[in-house]
């Protein structure tokens, strides 16, 4: 099992020439998840899955060893990332068969700054095929991704899709509460009723509310794994003029499919 195929998955350039290299201290590259997932019985190719994170810088590649022989290469900023963003790898393998295989995952990072400075982490994992296939990944709610579902349910309710601003929220016991100041005032208590919140909507969309993002800025939240925002918007509807309201929230991610948990708006600048 150790010989193994050697293969190499470009995803995107190196940050670039200037590279210093060092070993992981307290900052460098976290890894979150890794899974092995067979190839499907209808034929296909067999897949391995990283995800992980440096909140100081962000993931720029992967090494697989051991009874797996791959390198992953990405580049900064892919996307639209930002340093403290997590990356989701998902590299083509070899078939394992049934039994014990030991990986060894190395791990690189980068500030991604002019003077990029690069860390690495070495973590050796032992998977017991079929049963023990490694632990849950899934795509983590990085900057990019947590500003397009903000985006995303700020128009549908602008255009009036109720179904859609519904979904673009969790279902409890995920979420958490939708809140704001008036008109149609969402505070205490009701805020953190997701059964009424349907009905909020509704309420809302047929008053023609709109919701225009002025200003958004988004982190990805390790600890949590949670994406967090927080900016300003344009508010406005039949009961209300144009007025500038300051916002933020969370969303989470959890099975690969983001959502939002929290949303809390008020008016000022």
């Amino acid at each position: 099992m150790r010989a193994g195929i050697a293969a190499v998955a470009v995803l995107l350039a190196w940050c670039g020439p200037r590279l210093a290299v060092a070993a992981a201290g307290s900052g460098g590259p976290s890894l979150l998840g890794y899974r092995y997932v067979a190839p499907p019985a209808s034929g296909g190719q067999a897949r391995f899955e990283v995800d992980a994170a440096d909140r100081n810088g962000q993931v720029v590649g992967v090494r697989l060893s051991g009874d797996l022989l791959l390198i992953a290469d990405g580049g900064c900023n892919l996307g639209g990332r930002k340093n403290g963003d997590p990356a989701h790898f998902v590299i083509p393998v070899r078939t394992l068969g049934d039994g014990e295989h030991v990986i060894t995952i190395v791990l690189s990072s980068s500030t991604c700054s002019r003077r990029a400075r690069v860390e690495q982490a070495t973590h050796t994992v032992t998977l017991h095929l079929p049963q023990d296939a490694g632990t849950e990944t899934h795509p983590r709610c990085d900057s990019p991704t947590t500003k397009r579902l903000v985006r995303s349910f700020a128009r549908a309710v602008s255009i009036g899709d109720l179904d859609r601003a519904d979904r673009a929220f969790a279902r409890e016991p995920a979420f958490q509460w939708y809140s704001t100041t008036a008109p149609a005032r969402r505070l205490r208590a009701a805020a953190f009723d997701r059964a009424s919140l349907r009905a909020y909507f509704r309420r809302r969309l047929a008053r023609h509310e709109r919701l225009r993002v002025a200003r958004l800025e988004a982190n990805y939240e390790q600890r949590r794994d949670i994406g967090n925002f927080h900016g300003t918007l344009v508010r406005s509807a039949d009961d209300m003029k144009p007025a500038t309201y300051r916002f933020k929230g969370a969303a989470s991610c959890a099975r690969g499919r983001a959502r939002l948990i929290v949303w809390s708006m008020a008016a000022g600048p």
